[in-house]
C-alpha cells in the first residue's frame, strides 16, 4: 500500500416495528457508507480527495458486527467488494449493504485498507507479489454504537480518528423506521354530532403509534385531504395545502364533504411507501339542503307523466343524518306522493313550467333549501308535430316541432302520425318512409293550437339523390319494403336534376319510388316529377389505321443461300392485319466443276388478309452463275381485292330502349365494329446458286418480304341514354290513390353515336438481296401489302321515359285526379289531440252555402243540451261532432265537400255514472264516481246538475257543478211534489280531448208523511191480550225500505219508549199488560221520523196464582218427601184447588196428569223415579179475567238409580294347592260412582279392592269360607250405598296329569286353564308343582287375553320316524332329510289375540339330546341359540306331521339358564307373540317352512378392520331381500344391513356384506331371508371371531325404541375413563354418566324413564379423543 486514507461512516439503519404489545423494535435495513475526510499533510497531494488510482488503487473495505442483542451481519463482510479509482470515492459517494430483519440496537464498524488485487487473486495472499491484497490495515474501529439513542432523520457524529500522514475522519449514524405507523386513534369531529352550523368549528385529529423505546411516534409527515364524492372509497380526493399536522380544522363551509388524512413513517413528505390512511369523517354545515337529483331537472317533460326527485341520504355525500324534508311546486297543480320523505314521485297533469322545491331541516341550524326547474309540455298524443322552420331534432310536440327528417326517424308502432304545418320545406336527401306512417299535411298553428285547414298548402321539394348500380336516380319520398303507410294533403316537389351519372347517362326524377310495399294510400296530393336530363354523345371518332411495314430485304447470298423474311404484322386500334409473305430462298451451290447450282426457291404467299392472300415470286434459275429469281405478284386476278373490309355502322336515330326494373336504367348505344385489315404483299423469288468444277459452290440471293397490309379503322362510340321522370314509380302492389294528382316532367334525350376511323395503307415489299451478282442469281422483290377497311358508326344512346305512373315494369294509364283548389272552406279544430270515438270534434265551414250534409260515416253532432237537444247542429258554421267508428271522415255541405278530411283514430267507450239512486229524499247527497274512457289519462271532470224540463238550445245555468272525480251533491226539494234533476258528465282525456256528455235523472220526493192508525181505545183483562193495532192509512213521500217502530207510553203520561223489534205497518201489543197504554207508529225514511195518530188499551185488576213452597230435590230410590203448599194472591180470596204430576222435564203446560189431591197442601211418598208437581187455581170470584190458573212454579224431585249390584268369586287353575286364590269379579260401575272389595269373614288378601276384577290370595287351605262384599256408591251427592257378597270355600285343586317326564314313550295331553288380565303375570304349574310356563299380559285391561289355555304334550305316533335318542322326533323335510325337533309341544288358546309375553320351560336332558341327536344330520348346532321356535297354525296332536295348513312361522327367541330349582327346568325360551297356535322346538329350520332359497353357502372372515360376508344362492323364489343380523351373545340379533335379492333365479348368485365395526370375541351374523308376501326364514349362523379390539365405536343399542331400560354396547380399543352423554335434539344436555371402559366390549344399562317421547342422540370420546354418536327413540 503506498498511502492511507481517511473515510468518514455515513450510516442509514432503517428500523422496523412489531405491534405486539404496541411496542417497536429497531431494524437495520440499510447500512449506507460514504466518506468525508481531512487530507492532513497532504492537502496538496494528487491523492487528496480520492482513493488514489495512480497509487495502486488500493481497496477500502468495511466490516459490521452486530450489537449486543444479535449475531453478525451476515459477516463480518465488506461492502464493496472492487476497486474504486481516483475520481469515485469524492466526497458523498456511498455504497449500500441491506440487512433486512436483523435486529439490533447496537453496530460495530471495523474500517479496513487493502492493496489492490496485483497478482490475480483476491483477499489471498501471493507469496512474492509485492502489490498483493493478502493482508489490510485496520485502521480503526467504533464498537456499541447505539443509534436508537439518537433520533431518526438526522446526523449523529460518533468521535474523530486520526491515521497515518495526518489524516482523520469520524463517523456518522443516520437512521430512518422501515415501516408504515399505524393509526391508533381514528378522526373524529369535536363533539356529540358532526352535523354543525355555520359559526361553529370542528377540529379532526389522529394519533399513530409510538416507538416504546423511548416513545417516539412513527407519524413523522401528515397530509390531510377532502373530497366531495358520494362514499369513502371513491378516487377524487385532494391534498389541503398546509394541512401537514396530526389536527386539522376544517373550513365552515356550507354543504357536506369528506376528510382523511394520510400519515408516513418516511424522514420526507413522500407518501408512496410506508403510509397509512385514515378511515374518512363526513363533516356537514348549515344551512344546506341536499341538492335535487331528479333525471328531469332542467328538462321538459310531457303533461300527466310522474317523475321521481330526491335527495342523498347517509352516508352518502351531500346527505344530512336525522334532518326532515319538505316539497313543494310553484305554481300549485302538480301532485306530490310523498311531500315529507327523502324520495317522492311527482306528477305534472298541465303543461307549464314548474319550480320544484325541497327544504331540509338539520344539524339544529336554520333551514336550507334546493330547488329544480321542470319544463312540461303538453301530450303528443303519438303525433310527430312538423313545421318548415324549425330545426329541433328531438321533441315533436305542438310546442317544440320537428324537422321533417327526425319526425320520420321517431315513428313507431305507438307513435306514427305525423302532422305538417303548412309552409315549404326544402329536403335535400331522400326521405325513407317508415311502415304504418301517417304523413299528413294541411295543418296552421293558432294560438298553441294545431287546426287542420282545408284551404292551406304544405309543400316539400326533394332535391336528393343516390346512385345504385352506377346509374344515378333523384327521388322525393321512397318506400322499400315499407307497409300501411298513408300519404295525405301533400304537395311534394321533386327538382330536375341537373348532370349525368359517372358513365354519362342521364338522371332520372321520381315523385315516389316504391318496391314491396303494401297497404299505402296517397290521399288529396300533388306530385310532380321534375326533367330528367340528358345522355352525352359517344367520345369520339373511332382511330385510324396504322400503314402496313415494308416487307424485310431478302438474305444476301454468298455462300449461305439465305432467304430473306416477309412484312411484320403492326398493332393498333384496327382488326385483321396480316404480314407479308416470306422471301423466297436463294438457290443452293452448283455442284463442283460445271455442274450447275440449284434453282432458287419461290417466294412464299402473304398471310392472309381479310380480302386476299398475295402470290409467290417465281424462284431463280440455277447456273454459274444462276439466274435471278422471279418478283412477286401483287395479286392473282382481278376479281380480289388487295383491300380489307369496312366495319358495321349503326343508323343515326335508331336507339335502344331502356330497363324499367326496380329502377329506371338508361340503355347505352353500341360502339361500331372495327374495319378489317389490307391483305400482306407476296415474298419475292430467290436467286439461282452457282456450280462450279473448279471452285466453291455459292448460294443464290434471298427473295424480298412481302408488304404487310394495312390496319382497319376503329368503330365509334355508342351515345349514352336520357334520364326519365316518373309521378309514382312502383315495383310490388300499387298504392291507393285518392283523389290525388300525378306530373312527370321532360324525358331526358340519348346521346349520338360517333363516325369510325379510316383504314391503313398497306405496306411496300421489300427488296431481294444482290450479292456476288456475278457468281449467283438475285432474290426477286416482294409485293405490296393491301390497304385496311374503315370503322363503323356507334349507337345513338335510348331516350328516357316520362310517365305519371309506372307499376311493375308497365307505364300505367295514369290515376291522377285533379285536387280540389285550396279553399279554406273547411276547419278541424282537433285541440291538439287525437280524434277518437264518442268525443268532441269541432268542424267550422268558411264562406259557404248552405247547411251541413255529412260529419262522415258514424258522425252526429253532440247532444250536449239534453240526451235529445243539441247547441250545435247542421245550420251552425261551427259544430260539435262526434263519431262512434274510428277511420278516415268525408265531410261535406249543401255546396261542397272534403273526403277523408279527418281520422278518427282510437276508439273510446263512453263513461258510465256510478252511484246514481232515484228516487231520492227531499236534500238527499249522492257520491258520484265515473268509470272512466280514456284510453290514455284522465285529466278532467265535467259534472253539471240542472233541474228539469229542459227545453231551450242554449245550455242553462245548472244548479250544481263539481269538477271532482267523485263529486258529491245534495238535492233539494222544499216543495209538495217530485222534482227531477239531469246529471250530466263529460270526462276529458289528455289525448282524446272531452268525451260526449252522458246524462243520468234523479227523481227528489218532498217531506215524508207519517199516515194513520186505527183510533181505539181497548178494554182488556190485567195480564190480557190487546187486539192489533191497525194501518189506516199508508206513510207518502217515501223512498226505499221504509222503517217502523212502535212507541208506548204507560198510563198515556206522555213519556214514549220505543218497542223493539216492531217494524211493521201494524202493531200487536203483547198479551200481559198490567197498566193502561197509550201507543202510536213512527215512520222513518229519508232521515227524517214522523209520528201517526194515538191509540189507547185500558188494563182491568189482577189475579195471581202464586207459587208452590215445600222446595225441590233429590232422594234416594223408594224414598219420601214432605210438604206442597199452594200461596194464591189477589182476585177474590176465593179458590179452589187440583194438584197434577209429571215425570222430569220442562216445567211447562203440557203432559200433566191429575194426582187427585184438591186441597191447599199436597205429601208424596214412596217415589222410585223423577216427579214434578204442579197445581191449578182458579179465582172462583173473577170468572172473567181469571179462570183456572197454574202456580207460576213447578216443584221437582230428582231419585237416584237404584245400583244394580252382583259379584262373583273363582277359585284358580293357575294356583298350588299350597297357596290358593281366586278371581273376584263384578260389573264395571257405572259413570259417577265409587265401588270397593271388602273382607267380611274369613281369611285372604285383596289384591285391588277397588277394581272390579281383581284377586284374593291368602285364603284357608283347610276349607274355611271367605266372605267378601262388593259395595257401589255414588261419588257426589247422597251416597245410596249398594252391595253384594259372596263367599269363597278353597278346595283341592285338580291339577291335571300333566309333568315334564323324563321321556316320551307314548302321546299324551295336559292343559291347564287361567284367566290373564289385569296386565299381570301368570305361571302354569304341572301335577307336582313344577312351572312349565309364564304369560305376561302386555296390555290394558280393555284388551286382555281373557280365559287362556294352555297345553302342553308330547308328539309321538306311528308317522313320526321312530327317534333314535330320548326325547327326540325326526320329520321328514322338503328337501328329504330328517329334521329332529322336541316332541314336547305347547298349545296356547287365548280367548283373545294381544301382545303377550310366554315364557316356556325345558330341562337341560331335554336340549343335550336335542343337540346329539342332530348332530349327525344337517341341522347340527353348537349353540342352544341356534334353536328356533316354530309357531304353527292349526296345531294339535300330530300335526306337526300332518299339518292342518302348508307351512309354519319362525318367532324370534332367547333362551337362558333358569337355575332357580334345582330339581326344575334347566333352560327357559322367551318369545313375543300377537297371535297363538302350537310352538315347537327345533334346530334352525322348521322342516314345513322351507327357505326362499337354496342357499349353498355362508361364510365369513375377518380382514383388518372389517368382517367381510359371503353367500351363494343356487336359486331363488320370490326373494325380495337378505337382512344381516348380528348378535355379540348368540340371543340378541340386531339388523345391520340388507342386500337386494335377484326376485326369481335359477343360476347361482354370491352375494357379499362388509361389518365396519366388528368387536372384541365372538361375531355372529345369520341372514333373515325375506319374500315379497313378507314370510322370512333364517340361514344357518356363522362366528367370526377376534382376538383384539379393531376400534372404537357404539356396536348395539337395544331395544330400540325404548320405553325406559336401555343396553349400550361400546367397543373400546384400551381401558379409558369416559363420560357418555345424552342430548336432546336442540343440543342440550339431558342425561351423562362417568364410566369406565375396559379394552374389548363394554355393556352400560341405563334408565331413561325420566325422559320425555323423542328421539335423542348418546356420545361418548374414546381413548384416543375422537367422538363418537349414536341415536336411540324413548317410547
Amino acid at each position: 500500500m503506498k498511502r492511507i486514507f481517511t473515510l468518514i461512516f455515513f450510516v442509514i439503519a432503517a428500523m422496523q416495528y412489531n405491534m405486539q404489545a404496541q411496542n417497536v423494535n429497531a431494524y437495520l435495513d440499510v447500512i449506507e457508507v460514504r466518506h468525508n475526510y481531512d487530507c492532513g499533510n497532504d492537502a496538496v497531494g494528487a491523492c487528496c480527495g480520492c482513493w488514489i488510482s495512480i497509487c495502486n488503487d488500493p481497496e477500502p473495505r468495511w466490516n459490521f458486527w452486530g450489537g449486543h442483542t444479535g449475531a453478525n451481519f451476515q459477516g463480518p463482510t465488506y461492502i464493496n467488494g472492487g476497486t474504486r479509482g481516483c475520481g469515485v470515492w469524492n466526497i458523498g459517494d456511498a455504497d449500500v449493504a441491506n440487512f433486512t430483519n436483523v435486529a439490533a440496537t447496537q453496530i460495530n464498524i471495523d474500517m479496513q485498507s487493502w492493496e489492490d488485487d496485483d497478482c490475480g487473486s483476491t483477499d489471498t495472499y501471493n507469496t512474492g507479489c509485492v502489490n498483493d491484497d493478502d493482508a489490510y490495515t485496520p485502521r480503526t474501529r467504533i464498537a456499541n454504537i447505539n443509534f436508537r439513542d439518537q433520533n431518526p432523520c438526522q446526523y449523529n457524529q460518533y468521535g474523530w480518528y486520526y491515521g497515518n500522514n495526518g489524516y482523520g475522519g469520524y463517523f456518522d449514524i443516520y437512521w430512518e423506521y422501515a415501516v408504515a405507523p399505524t393509526i391508533t386513534t381514528q378522526p373524529t369531529a369535536a363533539g356529540a354530532d358532526r352535523n354543525l352550523c355555520i359559526g361553529t368549528s370542528t377540529t379532526l385529529t389522529v394519533a399513530v403509534n409510538t416507538d416504546t423505546y423511548n416513545g417516539r411516534s412513527l407519524g413523522l409527515n401528515y397530509q390531510w385531504q377532502v373530497s366531495t364524492e358520494t362514499a369513502c372509497n371513491g378516487t377524487n380526493w385532494t391534498n389541503i395545502a398546509g394541512a401537514t399536522s396530526s389536527s386539522y380544522t376544517p373550513p365552515q363551509t356550507p354543504g357536506t364533504r369528506l376528510y382523511r388524512v394520510l400519515v408516513t413513517s418516511n424522514c420526507s413528505p413522500d407518501f408512496s411507501s410506508r403510509t397509512v390512511t385514515s378511515s374518512c369523517v363526513r363533516v356537514n354545515y348549515f344551512p344546506y339542503a341536499p341538492p335535487i337529483v331528479s333525471a328531469v331537472c332542467g328538462a321538459t317533460v310531457t303533461a300527466g307523466s310522474t317523475h321521481a326527485f330526491s335527495v342523498p341520504v347517509p352516508p352518502n355525500t351531500g346527505a344530512i343524518a336525522n334532518a326532515t324534508y319538505t316539497w313543494s311546486v310553484s305554481p300549485a297543480g302538480p301532485t306530490i306522493s310523498a311531500p315529507a320523505a327523502a324520495t317522492t314521485n311527482i306528477t305534472f297533469p298541465t303543461p307549464g313550467t314548474y319550480t320544484i322545491t325541497m327544504t331540509t331541516n338539520g344539524g339544529g341550524c336554520a333551514s336550507g333549501t334546493s330547488t329544480c326547474i321542470v319544463t312540461v309540455n303538453a301530450p303528443n298524443c303519438d303525433f310527430i308535430y312538423v313545421n318548415s322552420s324549425t330545426t329541433n331534432t328531438s321533441g315533436g310536440s305542438t310546442n317544440t316541432p320537428v324537422t321533417l327528417e327526425a319526425a320520420l326517424g321517431m315513428v313507431s308502432s305507438s307513435r306514427n302520425h305525423i302532422r305538417m304545418a303548412s309552409g315549404t320545406y326544402t329536403i335535400s336527401s331522400i326521405l325513407n318512409i317508415p311502415a304504418g306512417a301517417i304523413i299528413e299535411g294541411g295543418y296552421t298553428e293558432s294560438g298553441g293550437n294545431w287546426i287542420k285547414q282545408s284551404g292551406v298548402v304544405t309543400t316539400i321539394n326533394f332535391s336528393g339523390e343516390e346512385t345504385v348500380g352506377g346509374v344515378t336516380h333523384r327521388i322525393g319520398f321512397k318506400s322499400d319494403a315499407s307497409n300501411n303507410w298513408t300519404l295525405q294533403d301533400l304537395t311534394i316537389n321533386v327538382v330536375a336534376p341537373t348532370g349525368q351519372d359517372p358513365s354519362g347517362r342521364g338522371k332520372s326524377v321520381y315523385g315516389i319510388w316504391m318496391n314491396n310495399s303494401t297497404g299505402t294510400q296517397i290521399i288529396r296530393c300533388n306530385i310532380s316529377a321534375g326533367n330528367a336530363t340528358n345522355g352525352v354523345a359517344g367520345t369520339g371518332m373511332g382511330a385510324a389505321g396504322s400503314v402496313g411495314s415494308v416487307g424485310n430485304a431478302g438474305i444476301n447470298g454468298s455462300c449461305d443461300g439465305g432467304r430473306g423474311a416477309g412484312g411484320a404484322y403492326l398493332t393498333g386500334p384496327g382488326t385483321g392485319i396480316r404480314k407479308g409473305g416470306d422471301g423466297g430462298a436463294g438457290g443452293a451451290g452448283g455442284n463442283e466443276g460445271n455442274n450447275p447450282g440449284a434453282a432458287g426457291g419461290l417466294g412464299s404467299n402473304g398471310g392472309g388478309g381479310a380480302a386476299r392472300d398475295g402470290s409467290a415470286g417465281g424462284g431463280g434459275g440455277g447456273g454459274d452463275p444462276g439466274s435471278a429469281g422471279g418478283n412477286a405478284s401483287s395479286a392473282v386476278t382481278t376479281s380480289e381485292a388487295a383491300n380489307g373490309v369496312a366495319g358495321t355502322s349503326y343508323t343515326a336515330g335508331v336507339r335502344p330502349i331502356g330497363t324499367i326494373g326496380t329502377y329506371y336504367i338508361p340503355a347505352i348505344g353500341s360502339n361500331g365494329s372495327d374495319g378489317t385489315g389490307g391483305g400482306g404483299g407476296a415474298g419475292g423469288g430467290g436467286g439461282g446458286g452457282q456450280g462450279c468444277f473448279w471452285c466453291n459452290d455459292g448460294g443464290g440471293n434471298g427473295g424480298g418480304g412481302g408488304g404487310a397490309g394495312g390496319q382497319g379503322g376503329q368503330g365509334g362510340n355508342g351515345g349514352k341514354g336520357g334520364g326519365s321522370t316518373f309521378g309514382v314509380y312502383v315495383t310490388g302492389t300499387a298504392p291507393t290513390f285518392i283523389t290525388t294528382a300525378l306530373t312527370s316532367g321532360t324525358a331526358g334525350t340519348g346521346g349520338n353515336g360517333q363516325a369510325g376511323g379510316a383504314g391503313g395503307n398497306g405496306g411496300n415489299g421489300g427488296a431481294g438481296a444482290a450479292n456476288c451478282t456475278s457468281q449467283v442469281g438475285r432474290g426477286g422483290n416482294g409485293s405490296r401489302g393491301g390497304n385496311g377497311g374503315a370503322g363503323g358508326r356507334g349507337q345513338d344512346g335510348s331516350n328516357g321515359i316520362s310517365a305519371q305512373y309506372v307499376l311493375n315494369g308497365v307505364v300505367q294509364t295514369s290515376p291522377s285526379t285533379p285536387v280540389p283548389n285550396p279553399a279554406n272552406n273547411f276547419i278541424v279544430r282537433y285541440n291538439n289531440k287525437r280524434a277518437c270515438t264518442n268525443s268532441y270534434v269541432e268542424l267550422t265551414k268558411v264562406s259557404l252555402a248552405g247547411d251541413w250534409t255529412s260529419y262522415g260515416s258514424n258522425g252526429n253532432a253532440v247532444y250536449d243540451i239534453t240526451p235529445t237537444l243539441q247547441s250545435t247542429g247542421a245550420t251552425t258554421n261551427n259544430v260539435n261532432v262526434f263519431y262512434t267508428s274510428t277511420g278516415w271522415k268525408d265531410v261535406s255541405t249543401v255546396s261542397d265537400g272534403r273526403s277523408r278530411l279527418l281520422l278518427v283514430n282510437t276508439s273510446r267507450t263512453l263513461p258510465v255514472i256510478n252511484g246514481v239512486t232515484s228516487p231520492l229524499c227531499k236534500d238527499g247527497s249522492l257520491t258520484l264516481s265515473v268509470t272512466p274512457n280514456s284510453p290514455s289519462a284522465t285529466t278532467g271532470y265535467e259534472w253539471t246538475v240542472q233541474a228539469t224540463p229542459v227545453t231551450s238550445l242554449t245550455a242553462p245555468v245548472p244548479v250544481l257543478t263539481s269538477n271532482s272525480a267523485t263529486p258529491t251533491f245534495v238535492f233539494p226539494n222544499n216543495g209538495t211534489t217530485d222534482i227531477t234533476y239531469q246529471i250530466k258528465l263529460r270526462v276529458q282525456d289528455e289525448c282524446c280531448g272531452w268525451s260526449i256528455p252522458v246524462f243520468a235523472n234523479v227523481v227528489v220526493k218532498p217531506a215524508v208523511l207519517p199516515g194513520t192508525i186505527a183510533a181505539g181505545p181497548q178494554t182488556i183483562c190485567y195480564n190480557g191480550d190487546p187486539a192489533n193495532i191497525t194501518s189506516a192509512s199508508a206513510p207518502s213521500n217515501t223512498v226505499g225500505a221504509i222503517t217502523y217502530k212502535w212507541q208506548y207510553s204507560d198510563n198515556c203520561s206522555g213519556t214514549w219508549v220505543d218497542i223493539p223489534s216492531t217494524n211493521s205497518v201494524s202493531y200487536d201489543p203483547p198479551a200481559g199488560l198490567t197498566v193502561t197504554r197509550c201507543y202510536r207508529r213512527v215512520t222513518q225514511n229519508c232521515t227524517q221520523e214522523v209520528y201517526s195518530n194515538v191509540h189507547t188499551v185500558t188494563v182491568l185488576p189482577l189475579f195471581d196464582a202464586g207459587s208452590i213452597t215445600g222446595g225441590s230435590g233429590i232422594i234416594c230410590y223408594n224414598g219420601n218427601w214432605g210438604t206442597l203448599t199452594a200461596n194464591p194472591t189477589g182476585g177474590s180470596g176465593s179458590y179452589s184447588y187440583e194438584w197434577f204430576s209429571k215425570p222430569m222435564g220442562a216445567c211447562d203446560l203440557t203432559g200433566w196428569t191429575s194426582t187427585g189431591a184438591t186441597g191447599a197442601t199436597y205429601t208424596p211418598t214412596g217415589l222410585t223415579a223423577g216427579i214434578m208437581y204442579r197445581v191449578q187455581i182458579d179465582d172462583v170470584g173473577s170468572p172473567d179475567c181469571a179462570g183456572p190458573t197454574w202456580s207460576s212454579n213447578c216443584i221437582s224431585i230428582d231419585v237416584r238409580d237404584e245400583i244394580p249390584v252382583s259379584a262373583t268369586a273363582t277359585l284358580s287353575n293357575c294356583a298350588l294347592p299350597a297357596t290358593p286364590f281366586a278371581e273376584l269379579s263384578a260389573g264395571i260401575p257405572g259413570a259417577g260412582t265409587t265401588a270397593t272389595w271388602a273382607i267380611i269373614s274369613g281369611a285372604g288378601t285383596i289384591s285391588t279392592p277397588t277394581s272390579n276384577n281383581t284377586n284374593i290370595t291368602g285364603l284357608s287351605t283347610a276349607g274355611a269360607t271367605t266372605r267378601v262384599r262388593w259395595t257401589v256408591s255414588y261419588t257426589s251427592g247422597l251416597a245410596c250405598p249398594t252391595s253384594d257378597t259372596v263367599d269363597i270355600t278353597p278346595t283341592t285343586l285338580n291339577l291335571n296329569a300333566v309333568s315334564l317326564q323324563s321321556t316320551a314313550t307314548a302321546q299324551y295331553f295336559g292343559c291347564r286353564n287361567c284367566m290373564i288380565r289385569n296386565n299381570n303375570t301368570y305361571t302354569y304349574y304341572d301335577n307336582v308343582g313344577r312351572i312349565i310356563a309364564t304369560v305376561i299380559d302386555n296390555n290394558s285391561p280393555t284388551s286382555e287375553l281373557g280365559q287362556t289355555e294352555i297345553c302342553m304334550g308330547y308328539d309321538y305316533n306311528a308317522n313320526s320316524v321312530t327317534p333314535n335318542s330320548t326325547h327326540v322326533q325326526r320329520v321328514l323335510t322338503n328337501y328329504g332329510d330328517y329334521q329332529p325337533y322336541l316332541p314336547r309341544y305347547w298349545t296356547i288358546s287365548p280367548a283373545a289375540n294381544t301382545d303377550v309375553q310366554v315364557t316356556l320351560y325345558y330341562t337341560a336332558a331335554e336340549l343335550n339330546a336335542l343337540q346329539a341327536n342332530a348332530s349327525t344330520t344337517n341341522y347340527a348346532f353348537t349353540n342352544f341359540t341356534d334353536l328356533w321356535m316354530t309357531k304353527y297354525p292349526g296345531g294339535n296332536i300330530g300335526s306337526f306331521t300332518a299339518p292342518a295348513s302348508p307351512g309354519g312361522v319362525n318367532v324370534p327367541i332367547t333362551i337362558t339358564r333358569y337355575p332357580n330349582l334345582a330339581t326344575g327346568p334347566d333352560y327357559k325360551v322367551t318369545f313375543d307373540v300377537n297371535s297363538f297356535s302350537t310352538f315347537y322346538l327345533h334346530p334352525n329350520r322348521f322342516p314345513f317352512a322351507p327357505l326362499p332359497v337354496e342357499l349353498l353357502s355362508f361364510t365369513g372372515w375377518n380382514q383388518g378392520t372389517v368382517n367381510r360376508l359371503q353367500w351363494k344362492t343356487a336359486s331363488e323364489k320370490n326373494t325380495e331381500v337378505f337382512e344381516i343380523q348380528k348378535s355379540i351373545d348368540g340371543a340378541n340379533w340386531n339388523a345391520i344391513g340388507q342386500k337386494a335379492a335377484a326376485g326369481n333365479s335359477t343360476q347361482p348368485l354370491t352375494y357379499d356384506f362388509t361389518d365396519n365395526l366388528p368387536v372384541l370375541g365372538n361375531n355372529y351374523y345369520r341372514l333373515k331371508i325375506i319374500d315379497f308376501d313378507n314370510s322370512f326364514n333364517f340361514s344357518n349362523i356363522i362366528n367370526i371371531q377376534l382376538n383384539d379390539v379393531v376400534q372404537n365405536n357404539f356396536t348395539g343399542i337395544y331395544p330400540n325404541p325404548t320405553n325406559g331400560q336401555l343396553n349400550v354396547d361400546i367397543q373400546s380399543t384400551a381401558l379409558t375413563n369416559t363420560v357418555v352423554r345424552t342430548f336432546d335434539m336442540l343440543g342440550k344436555v339431558v342425561y351423562s354418566e362417568n364410566t369406565t371402559l375396559v379394552k374389548g366390549m363394554n355393556t352400560l344399562r341405563l334408565d331413561f324413564s325420566h325422559l320425555a317421547k323423542g328421539t335423542y342422540v348418546l356420545q361418548f370420546v374414546d381413548v384416543e379423543g375422537k367422538s363418537h354418536t349414536a341415536k336411540f327413540v324413548k317410547d
